[in-house]
């Protein structure tokens, strides 16, 4: 009896040894890599080929991963534009990501920077592979975000978003923070090294994804936060004409007040300083810096004492008179006749634009060194009235701003029927954060755009809260908060390595759905500047147009009784027009007189 038992259980655990080893070979063979090699006029780049489970379906994507497109920025061409990459003359490995680039990582400590480096100009392209399909595919080239000062490309994997389209999609590094933005305000270090990137990784694809199978015709940029505001500067460039159709701006513009550094000088000189540097003569300065050891250059810009700002953000997008001819404020003013011509050009391409529900939360961040605990936070009338708004206030107009516009945002952001309720004051803080950063200069682009063109502009709100936000959100708090769309965008497909953010993980079954209903907007609107078609969700998304103001809001269920109209344009005005205006005027009744350029002179223009 015993013999016979044993003789079943052997039998019993060889079957099942066997069927663990045909398993872990099945599943071998569906992740195994297999070489595929493609020549364009940059060169021949050897790729790789897998099989990828994509919430339980199986897709075949061809990848190639750190594509140089220029050539490394070091040495002199530190704090250049810069230089496109030489014609390679053997086939080139492009099977891993390359490095990022250097950053303001200080938010975040406990990152592994070690493989970050000053040459780092790489992009990456996710290829579905379509059986039986000879036609030249979609592209979608991603700007990353980090507010210009970190990030890079290596956690959006695109396996999902390529996929559902079918589309290519393009990932790239580009310089940030001093690497990217040092800026003396004139031709010693004119800045916006990190745009010029963008520029040349853009013109890269445009040169050679169709070796990849990709449509030059059909290439749509997009990106999230500081990627958003890149994919508007690059639209206004002149120098983008034919490089790409179509813009997908998610959180973001340039004429935040974020996106522009109003003196980027008094930074520079800082930095210099620090490394002991002469600051006297502008030019030996900038050829002291771009000589100075990488490792100096890094530990002085982490070191976050040395930066008064919160949160500490220096060197960032400015006016170089080059790239960024004018402000972009002015640049989207459709009362500036001066620059029609540039609100023409951003116009000629298809845009879909918005922003998320809750952004304004994500300034409670601790990192941003402002709120240490958010999830205390709660703020009674008095320290709204007396201390939040002023100092808003302050950061944004100055020193000398109206006491006026104090009691324009105090009487736009208290609950009338209940004011002193502290749950409703920190909700309308929440509110009027997000107002400032993205709202108002969200219609000002939808208006640039809609006055001149005829082009196809779609406006969408996102209200999805997620099981888990993409960083910490506090408990009170029940709305998608800043950068909460790039886990619906990319198909949960984000892999960050930081304090209190997650990696890859589940998706809720509804989570999956609402993905799979935002990458089809997405993907449509990359195929044919409509996020109706191909695919047809049944949502009728009816643009956006100069006299009627529609927008898509994006909630879990994606239906047509979503499209609205007219989405907190009170609030837009007040902060696009009205405090702006009231700040100029203050200022101009306190002034001797109006200044050569006109900044005190009433304006007779209205949208």
């Amino acid at each position: 009896m015993h013999v016979v038992a044993y003789t079943a259980l052997k039998k019993s655990i060889m079957l099942a040894t066997a069927i663990v080893i045909v398993s872990l070979c099945l599943a071998v063979g569906l992740s195994q890599k297999t070489d595929v090699t493609v020549t364009t006029q940059a060169g021949t780049f050897v790729g790789f080929r897998e099989n990828v489970d994509l919430e339980g379906v199986n897709v075949t994507l061809s990848k190639f991963l750190g594509v140089p497109f220029a050539e490394p920025p070091v040495g002199d061409l530190r704090f250049r534009k810069p230089v496109a990459k030489a014609p390679l003359t053997e086939p080139y490995t492009a099977q891993r990501f390359g490095s990022a680039c250097l950053q303001l990582y200080a938010f975040f400590p406990p990152m592994d920077h070690s493989a970050d480096s000053e040459d780092c100009l790489f992009l990456n392209i996710f290829k579905p592979e379509i059986a039986d399909n000879d036609d030249k595919l979609p592209v979608m080239v991603w700007i990353h975000g980090g507010g210009f000062v970190l990030g890079s490309s290596d956690p959006y994997i695109s396996d999902a978003l390529a996929a559902n389209g079918p589309v290519i999609v393009v990932t790239f590094n580009y310089r940030v923070s001093l690497w990217g933005f040092l800026s003396t305000g004139d031709s010693n270090a004119p800045g916006n090294y990190g745009l010029w990137d963008q520029h040349m990784a853009i013109k890269w694809v445009n040169q050679n994804i169709g070796a990849f199978g990709g449509d030059p015709n059909k290439v749509t940029i997009f990106g999230e936060s500081a990627g958003s505001a890149s994919t508007l500067f690059q639209g206004l460039y002149p120098g983008n004409e034919g490089f790409f159709r179509r813009i997908i701006s998610q959180s973001g513009t340039p004429a935040g007040s974020w996106a522009i550094k109003p003196d980027p000088l008094s930074d520079t000189k800082n930095l210099a300083s620090l490394v002991d540097c002469a600051v006297d003569d502008v030019d030996t300065m900038v050829d002291c810096l771009r000589k100075m050891p990488v490792a100096t250059l890094n530990s002085t810009l982490n070191n976050l004492q040395n930066w008064k700002l919160k949160p500490p953000m220096p060197f960032t997008p400015v006016v170089d008179g080059d790239f960024v001819a004018i402000l972009p404020s002015d640049a989207l003013d459709i009362c500036n006749e001066a620059a029609t011509a540039s609100r023409e050009r951003l116009a000629s391409y298809e845009l879909m634009i918005g922003f998320n529900s809750g952004e304004g939360a994500s300034n409670l961040n601790p990192m941003f060194g402002v709120y240490t605990d958010p999830e205390n936070f709660l703020p009674n009338r008095t320290d709204f009235e007396e201390s939040l708004v002023p100092a808003m206030v302050t950061m944004l107009y100055g020193e000398d701003a109206p006491a006026v516009l104090n009691d324009l945002i105090i009487a736009e952001y208290t609950d009338s029927d209940d004011p002193e309720n502290p749950d409703n004051i920190r909700q309308r803080f929440c509110d009027m954060q997000g107002d400032w950063m993205f709202l108002g200069n969200t219609y000002r682009t939808l208006q640039a755009h809609a006055h001149v063109s005829n082009q196809k502009l779609y406006m969408y709100y996102l209200n999805i809260l997620p099981y888990k936000s993409f960083s910490p959100r506090p408990s009170w708090f029940h709305k998608p908060l800043h950068a909460d769309d790039l886990l619906y965008v990319f198909g949960n497909k984000i892999e960050f390595e930081l304090p209190g953010v997650f990696g890859y993980r589940e998706f809720q079954a509804w989570e999956k759905t609402a993905s799979d209903n935002i990458m089809t907007l997405w993907t449509n609107f990359a195929t044919t500047g409509n996020p109706n078609q191909p695919r047809d969700l049944g949502v009728d998304w009816l643009p956006y147009t100069a006299s009627r103001h529609r927008y898509l809001e994006i909630a879990n269920d994606v239906t047509a009784s979503k499209v609205k109209e007219s989405l907190f344009e009170r609030r837009a005005k007040l902060w696009d027009e009205i405090l702006p205006n009231v700040a100029k005027l203050g200022r101009c009744k306190n002034a001797d007189s109006a200044d050569s350029t006109g900044t005190c002179t009433k304006d007779s223009c209205s949208p």
